[in-house]
């Protein structure tokens, strides 16, 4: 065989120049040097060993016991166990274990004896050219495979247009043009050698409030993806979102290089995230009985550059009328889930025009409307995806062309649908039958202070000071109570002295119904001076002002009765004066 190329020859080699417009799950993988292909694990190749005897004509046979003849060198060891080691990497373990020789030890060793186990030594360059090609062990043969992302963006590129979160756009960049949006308006010279991500501010602004002219506003240059494709696109039938697009691609078990079959093209959304797994060679047939849909799949596929893993095929794979003109009004009927009937004027030149499309080769007059997966074999699918109204339709013909343990997944709205097929899927002998619900759950983060409790110790509250007009001073209500005590004391003192004057006083002016009586100073009683935490404290505080007006009129009152009763009685004044 011809000697293997060299590491740079085998990289550059299949370094293709990516296209302008295209996805990037849609390139062809670069080969680039990596970690494997950088780290020199390769065959080493060892000159044979010179004997001691060789060397010294003869006179060295068993030079130093059995060392001199057999032994050898550490370097030679390490060598031989770094080929075995590179070997068992790229060919492979051996399919048998292959004995080594006993390692020998010396005979002066006191570790050795015939019990002790033997040290197996690495296989010789004999046993591992046994094994396969030496020459392809060798690291820099094997580059990694890489997916190369368009960095900068060209004309003719896809880019999606992100003007808010709820309203992305796309559009192919040409010299010349101009996108225009609430925004202002965009000319696509500006976006040329920008790379994705960038913000781009319009030159013109929009219109503004009641037609008045904005100031220019800016957009987002987004890199295409699946996901965002989906939310840019303009639908022609109700989609599948990313969210269900992707537990349907968990559930099919999609991986790269699949074959899968898709049945409901519509707008392409669920088409472009399955090409994504499968890729980068993988081949996605998909099925759709509307033309002018089937049309607009091919046009998109081709210059987003995903037309190499997708086929679109125009057929009804359901089958479930077949008239003269290919698909009947039963599938025209459907066009709410996901498929469209056909005028008759589309249906009589429907042969003439699939000669002139590309992609069509396989949709000749007489297959249409017979359902199934045609042109696939039996047994050669991966994973059959249904979006139909009808599903159950296509459930036969999709177990015709699936493979042992492939895995079927069908998209339907209402729960009716999902029973017959169901049932559909029973009588084909499907196994491990599940229905899930996915649903999205959005959830608005906003900036919210909550005020915490108090960590440090509350402040006392200040002591109350009372003062009482006869000079006795209180510096709280216990004083307070005590000083008003003593005033009530004093006052029955002299209702005791000042009344006997009084009456003697008064005996002179019998008859005078005019005599005002002293009044009293009265102590609330406890239960009024406590009460519960700050209702007591406010009833005292009253009862204070009430002991001090109290204390007020006595002083006046008091004055004026020892003065009347020396008004009233000269001899007996005296008497009320001591009263007083």
């Amino acid at each position: 065989s011809p000697p293997p190329p060299s590491a740079s020859s085998a990289v550059t080699a299949s370094v293709r120049r990516s296209p302008t417009s295209t996805m990037d799950f849609g390139l062809p993988l670069v080969l680039e040097e990596g970690v494997t292909s950088q780290s020199d694990i390769r065959y080493i190749e060892r000159p044979p060993a010179v004997k001691s005897d060789d060397a010294d004509g003869g006179g060295g046979e068993d030079k130093g016991g059995d060392e001199s003849s057999s032994s050898r060198s550490i370097d030679d060891l390490l060598v031989d166990a770094a080929n075995e080691a590179a070997v068992d990497l790229f060919l492979g373990p051996p399919s048998k274990p292959v004995a080594s020789p006993p390692l020998k030890r010396k005979k002066d060793d006191p570790s050795s004896s015939s019990s002790s186990p033997s040290t197996p030594l690495p296989q010789s360059a004999s046993s591992l050219a046994d094994r396969g090609d030496l020459r392809l062990v060798d690291s820099r043969l094997y580059p990694e495979r890489s997916l190369p992302l368009s960095a900068l963006i060209r004309p003719d590129s896809l880019v999606v247009i992100f003007e808010s979160f709820d309203n992305l756009n796309f559009l192919y960049v040409k010299s010349g043009s101009v996108f225009s949006n609430r925004n202002g308006h965009f000319h696509h010279d500006d976006f040329v050698d920008l790379p994705y991500g960038s913000r781009v501010r319009a030159r013109s602004g929009g219109s503004g409030w009641r037609g008045k002219p904005a100031d220019p506003g800016f957009v987002y240059l987004l890199r295409p993806t699946p996901e965002l494709w989906t939310r840019s696109l303009n639908h022609r039938t109700q989609i599948v979102h990313e969210l269900d697009a992707s537990y349907v691609t968990f559930g099919l078990n999609l991986r790269p290089n699949m074959v899968v079959a898709e049945s409901g093209t519509g707008s392409g959304a669920m088409s472009h995230a399955v090409m994504r797994t499968i890729a980068p060679h993988g081949r996605l047939h998909t099925f759709e009985f509307n033309r002018h849909r089937v049309r607009e799949a091919r046009r998109e596929f081709a210059k987003n550059g995903v037309g190499h893993l997708a086929r679109v095929h125009w057929r009804d794979v359901c089958g479930k009328e077949k008239t003269d003109g290919g698909i009947g009004e039963g599938a025209a009927a459907s066009e709410n889930g996901g498929g469209g009937g056909e005028s008759g004027k589309e249906s009589s030149r429907r042969s003439s025009v699939a000669t002139t499309d590309d992609n069509d080769d396989d949709d000749v007059d007489e297959k249409m409307g017979h359902g199934g997966f045609h042109p696939l074999a039996p047994s050669s699918t991966h994973a059959v995806f249904l979006d139909l109204p009808e599903p159950w339709l296509a459930v036969p013909h999709a177990s015709l062309v699936l493979k042992s343990d492939g895995r079927l997944c069908s998209y339907s709205p209402c729960v009716e649908q999902v029973q017959r097929t169901v049932a559909a899927l029973s009588a084909e002998g499907f196994h491990s039958i599940r229905t899930v619900e996915v649903r999205l759950r959005e959830h608005y983060v906003d900036a919210l202070e909550l005020e915490g409790p108090p960590t440090g110790r509350l402040p006392r509250e200040p002591s109350v000071t009372t003062k009482l007009p006869q000079g006795g001073v209180g510096r709280s209500p216990a004083g307070a109570i005590a000083a008003a005590k003593a005033a009530a004391m004093t006052e029955s003192d002299s209702k005791t002295d000042g009344g006997a004057g009084t009456a003697t006083g008064s005996g002179g002016a019998e008859g005078d119904d005019d005599a005002t009586p002293a009044p009293t100073a009265t102590i609330p009683p406890k239960s009024t001076r406590g009460g519960k935490k700050r209702g007591g404290r406010g009833d005292w505080r009253r009862n204070r002002k009430r002991l001090k007006k109290a204390a007020a009129r006595e002083d006046d009152d008091g004055g004026a009765d020892g003065g009347g009763g020396g008004d009233d009685d000269d001899d007996d004044g005296g008497m009320g004066g001591g009263g007083q």
